[in-house]
């Protein structure tokens, strides 16, 4: 694939992404309401939910939420798109986002807001994106994405192994560079 036409196709998969982060927010989050200040005409305010982390009561809670983190983290694995399944599609989309990406956003945002709302699932967290960025089956949008929140989850996390180019594709890198700094 032509770098610029991964680069396009990544931009256009987090626009999406961002889109429907607010579509996956669990019910138990609110969106903090806060009166409008004067805004230029044409002008939005974007709400961002706040997060609360609650303590784990017991030990067994917290194994709890790590494997059922590690199942969502193999679930949405196993259903990431890759190259091969596009191909295969004779209705396959070249000029927009492929909905083989659109349909997997909304377990990519999960597993963000996850690791956003309980840091110690963030080694999981590094070990699935590390595993998604190096799949080379996968599409080039999804791995630039998840390098992308490989390299933001690292420099969250002071246990973490440096991060360093040369251990992937440099067309990832060059999409990477391109993309917000992290996933929120």
């Amino acid at each position: 694939m032509h770098p610029v036409r991964a680069l396009f196709l990544a931009l256009i998969l987090i626009a999406s992404a961002l889109g429907l982060y607010y579509a996956v927010l669990p019910s138990s989050v609110q969106i903090e309401e806060k009166p409008e200040a004067s805004l230029a005409p044409g002008q939005e305010r974007l709400a961002l939910p706040p997060m609360k982390r609650t303590a784990p009561s017991d030990a067994r809670n917290h194994s709890s939420e790590i494997e059922t983190f590690r199942r969502l983290a193999n679930d949405t694995f196993s259903r990431l798109p890759t190259v091969e399944q596009f191909a295969a599609n004779p209705r396959r989309e070249t000029h927009f986002t492929p909905t083989e990406v659109l349909e997997d956003a909304p377990l990519m945002a999960k597993l963000a807001l996850a690791l956003k709302e309980n840091p110690a699932l963030i080694p999981d967290g590094i070990a699935f994106y590390d595993k998604c960025a190096r799949q080379e089956t996968l599409m080039i949008a999804t791995r630039a994405v998840c390098l992308r929140d490989l390299r933001f989850w690292t420099s969250q996390n002071t246990q973490a192994a440096t991060l360093r180019e040369g251990e992937f594709d440099p067309h990832l890198w060059a999409i990477v560079k391109h993309l917000p700094a992290g996933p929120f």
